[in-house]
């Protein structure tokens, strides 16, 4: 089968289902050599990702209830 050349930013925590890795050819392309008919690209987040998610939703919620904490803590 024919090589498959992506259109977007190579990072190591891309993972692809029906191929054996997927290359970078550029900043901004990857090549995957398929082994099946169907193939599967997915980005997969790691633990630093999960971590930065968390963080921010925490400080989303901080920064929404921080009016709150002013006022009751500060008359």
């Amino acid at each position: 089968s024919r090589p498959l050349l992506v259109k977007v930013s190579y990072h190591p925590n891309w993972h692809v289902a029906g191929a054996d890795k997927v290359y970078l050819v550029s900043p901004s392309f990857m090549l995957i050599y398929p082994n099946s008919r169907r193939v599967h690209l997915s980005f997969e987040y790691g633990t630093l990702g999960h971590l930065g998610a968390l963080l921010s939703l925490f400080g989303l919620l901080l920064a929404l209830t921080s009016p709150l904490w002013v006022k009751r803590f500060f008359p």
